[in-house]
């Protein structure tokens, strides 16, 4: 997983606007829930299930405005867990790369 800096690229990506667009996904109103399928997908990956819940702060950092940097492999796997497919998660990656 990177960690990514923040800028701003030609096209206007930016860490913010993936804070705001993520939510959306799926209409999250609690971040219990992104958790609990995240770890259900990083043990089906083969993670063991200590290590694979995130804490449920990390998974709000992730959602919250004025990011400095991005963990690119977290916000893939949020996007999987909320239900869209390795393309769709592949083009949030490309997005915190393009931030």
């Amino acid at each position: 997983m990177s960690v990514l800096r923040d800028s701003q690229d030609a096209a206007g990506e930016s860490f913010d606007l993936i804070a705001h667009d993520l939510p959306g996904l799926k209409g999250v109103t609690s971040y219990g829930t992104p958790v609990r399928l995240i770890a259900e997908l990083r043990v089906f990956r083969g993670v063991q299930s200590g290590a694979a819940i995130p804490a449920r702060s990390t998974v709000y950092d992730v959602m919250r405005p004025g990011r400095t940097r991005m963990d690119s492999g977290l916000v893939k796997d949020i996007v999987l867990a909320l239900g869209a497919d390795e393309a769709e998660a592949e083009r949030w990656v490309d997005r915190c790369a393009q931030a």
